[in-house]
């Protein structure tokens, strides 16, 4: 009985070696149907939630949405602004302000408040 123990947990650990779970198709659902403050920019409507930020694109009808996966610090958010150079910025609930680059898709975070 020993015996087959063993040899169970060789074919084990054997296979978890070979075989490793990958998180390459990570997806983050976050609730947004609380909506805390609305802009409109040249390129649709931007929106602040309590489960992160999303662009609706009026030109061709779709969605960009701005998570932890996509790097905001927090996404309980409060605040959406956006500047003269089409940069989005969210403030927070916890302080935290993000501003994201939708020509080059990054998210800066800034801390020091």
């Amino acid at each position: 009985m020993l015996r087959t123990s063993f040899a169970f947990l060789f074919i084990a650990a054997l296979f978890i070696n070979i075989f490793p779970q990958q998180a390459t198709n990570f997806r983050n659902y976050s609730d947004m149907k609380n909506i805390t403050d609305i802009k409109t920019g040249t390129n649709g409507i931007w929106a602040a939630t309590t489960g992160g930020g999303f662009n609706f694109n009026f030109s061709d009808s779709s969605y960009t949405i701005i998570n932890k996966v996509n790097g905001l610090n927090s996404i309980s958010l409060s605040a959406v602004a956006i500047d003269n150079s089409n940069k989005v910025w969210f403030g927070s609930t916890d302080g935290t302000i993000s501003i994201y680059d939708p020509s080059n898709k990054n998210v800066k975070t800034i801390l020091d408040i």
